[in-house]
């Protein structure tokens, strides 16, 4: 009985509930069993019924108090084993929801190159041809599912949204009473993707734009209409070319003018890509994206705050220091030990690897000589002994001496 109490508890239960399957299929013998007759039957039946509820939700996770209750895990389950079913992000940071929008793009489908040269046409004929053929594909598809779509009515509708979304983004509409409508009338004529890039850097500057004129018709240069999630889920983008006069200054926080001039107006050639959910009955042409022409370089702003940098004052010292040290580049310190040692190295004689070897050894030999081997105490003190009598029994001539 002293020994039954020292094994713990949850190993002869343990070992109960093996000896107990075991027995029953008949894999163990007759001593086992009667060793497992120890153990109290209520025991038995306990682990018995563990083992069945394990066997059943062997390959289920619960993932709440529920789902445990139902399997049956409620009453052997810890409280912090719920936790274990998150991971540690998720635990760390709750899971938000975020913002899904299918009304566009985050991309451009293909961006649209010029093709002004005809000797780049006439050299890719093959490139062109599946331009074209994607082009009115394309077309096909949106006018198929927007009836008032018109290759060459568009570009009269662009050039207003186009207005419009500019107009927009003059200072004056973004006071705070007028803020909220202007965001609302904004998101109405520009696309998600390409509204934050049009409103960086506004809240720190002023913007005054005004459309002048026309230099030539808009006219429609790119037509894709692409799937996406699935095949029936279709955005169509058309890109249009503007080219136009217009007045555009911007002023710094200081209301210093950073860019453009407010009499003389500019002439601006884009190409301003469109977009629509073309399967949405109430989806409306909005601004994607802009591209300027290649030819055309953007100004760049001019810097209005000027940074004063003080210039370092040396004093006389100082001057002279640095005077010093040009003239007298071996004497003075801090590089003169530097200096003077690569000096000396430069105007030693080469010396080949044997010669190195053959000091280094005579260095060993005659300089750091071998330290005497030193016995312990003891030992030394047995040695003596056996010594002295050695040298008394060769006395006597009981032990003969050693050769010369």
């Amino acid at each position: 009985m002293a020994t039954t109490k020292c094994i713990s508890m949850s190993r002869v239960f343990g070992r109960c509930w093996r000896s107990t399957i075991l027995a029953r299929q008949g894999l163990l013998g007759e001593s086992t069993t009667t060793a497992c007759s120890l153990i109290p039957i209520r025991c038995i039946n306990a682990y018995e019924k563990f083992g069945e509820v394990l066997q059943n939700s062997r390959n289920k996770n619960p993932r709440n108090m529920e789902e445990a209750e139902r399997i049956g895990l409620t009453g052997r389950l810890k409280k912090s084993r719920m936790y274990a079913q998150f991971n540690y992000q998720e635990w760390r940071y709750p899971r938000k929801e975020r913002a899904i929008d299918v009304s566009s793009t985050k991309m451009v489908f293909r961006e649209y190159k010029p093709k002004d040269d005809m000797m780049t046409r006439l050299r890719a004929p093959r490139k062109e041809f599946e331009d074209l053929r994607t082009d009115k594909m394309s077309h096909r598809q949106i006018k198929k599912r927007v009836p008032t779509f018109h290759r060459r009515r568009f570009p009269a509708e662009a050039q207003e949204i186009y207005i419009k979304a500019h107009e927009l983004l003059n200072t004056e509409n973004w006071t705070l009473p007028k803020k909220q409508d202007t965001e609302e009338a904004l998101h109405g004529l520009v696309t998600e993707f390409a509204y934050p890039t049009m409103l960086e850097g506004l809240d720190v500057k002023t913007v005054n734009w005004k459309f002048v004129e026309t230099i030539e018709p808009p006219r429609t240069v790119q037509i894709i209409c692409l799937p996406m999630m699935h095949d029936e889920n279709f955005y169509g983008q058309v890109t249009v070319r503007f080219h136009t006069r217009q007045l555009l200054t911007i002023h710094d926080r200081f209301g210093r003018l950073m860019v453009g001039s407010p009499d003389v107006p500019r002439n601006i050639l884009e190409y301003v890509t469109f977009e629509r959910h073309v399967v949405d009955p109430y989806g409306k042409w909005r601004i994607h994206a802009k591209r300027a022409a290649q030819n055309k370089s953007i100004d760049e702003f001019k810097k209005t705050v000027a940074i004063v940098r003080r210039k370092p004052q040396r004093s006389e010292a100082e001057e002279w220091k640095k005077k010093q040290v040009e003239d007298h580049r071996y004497i003075w310190f801090p590089k003169r030990e530097v200096l003077l040692r690569r000096k000396n190295r430069a105007a030693r004689p080469y010396i080949g690897a044997q010669e190195l070897q053959r000091r280094k050894k005579w260095r060993v030999l005659n300089i750091l000589k071998p330290r005497k081997l030193r016995m312990k105490r003891k030992y030394l003190r047995v040695v003596s002994r056996k010594s002295a009598k050695v040298y008394e029994m060769r006395q006597r001539g009981e032990l003969p001496s050693p050769p010369a």
